[in-house]
Formats: structure tokens, C-alpha cells, sequence
């Protein structure tokens, strides 16, 4: 799956969701994007953003972490309030991401599918 983001001034980001390798370290990882992938986001491009030029301006991978169920991580332990947006994935929603983690701030109750039980992880405060 793709996504797109629009860059003022600059045009429209456009990438491959999960599509490289998985690494758990970085450093091997290939910073050159494919003219194989490109020439795909081009393809994506020109069917399904009206108005926009495919034309490649630069290309870079990006690493971001996830979540095993692409989910975020939102949720309060006490007076804790936890939040991980899994960094570029969380990116793409952050506006919808502080709007939950403002209403978790002021009591309201994480959605379920950000729960830290959800995610199947715990956190434990100790003084």
C-alpha cells in the first residue's frame, strides 16, 4: 500500500507502506530507493493523485518503528500518560495522535486498540 503527504512548496511525498526489509538494527539498511519502486510510485502516482506530475524530485528509504498490529501505543498508567506514535509511521497521524493523547491527558479513556494491554505490553512505575 501507498501513502502520500502533501509538502508545501516542495510537492507531494509519496512512499510504499512496509514494503522494504524488516531490520532491527539500522545500519545495514539500504538508503537507495529501487528505479523499480520508483517507477511503481510513479504508476501509483499517476492513476490515483489527479493533478499531480510524477516526476521523482528525490528518493530516500526511511526506518520507522511499528507496533506488531500497526497500531499506536496510547494509554495512562495512573497519572502517566504514554504515548508512542512509533516515530514516521506516527508522523503521518499526528494530528489525529495529540488530539487522542489530549483527551487521555484530560481523563477520557485511550481507545482500545491503543491500550498498552491491546498491544499486549505493560509498564510498571516504581518510585
Amino acid at each position: 500500500p501507498a501513502y502520500g503527504l502533501e509538502t508545501p512548496g516542495a510537492g507531494v511525498k509519496l512512499g510504499e507502506h512496509h514494503a522494504g526489509e524488516i531490520l532491527t538494527e539500522p545500519d545495514g539498511h539500504a538508503a537507495a530507493v529501487s528505479p523499480a519502486v520508483q517507477a511503481r510510485l510513479a504508476a501509483y502516482a499517476s492513476e490515483w493523485i489527479p493533478g499531480v506530475e510524477p516526476r521523482v524530485v528525490s528518493a530516500s528509504t526511511c526506518l520507522y518503528t511499528s507496533t506488531s498490529t500497526e497500531d499506536f501505543v496510547v494509554d495512562r498508567v495512573g497519572p502517566i500518560v504514554i504515548c508512542s506514535p512509533c516515530s514516521g509511521h506516527g508522523f503521518k497521524f499526528a494530528p489525529l495522535i495529540g488530539e487522542i493523547v489530549a483527551g487521555v491527558a484530560d481523563g477520557s479513556p485511550a481507545p482500545e486498540r491503543f491500550r498498552l494491554a491491546t498491544q499486549n505490553l505493560r509498564v510498571s512505575l516504581t518510585a
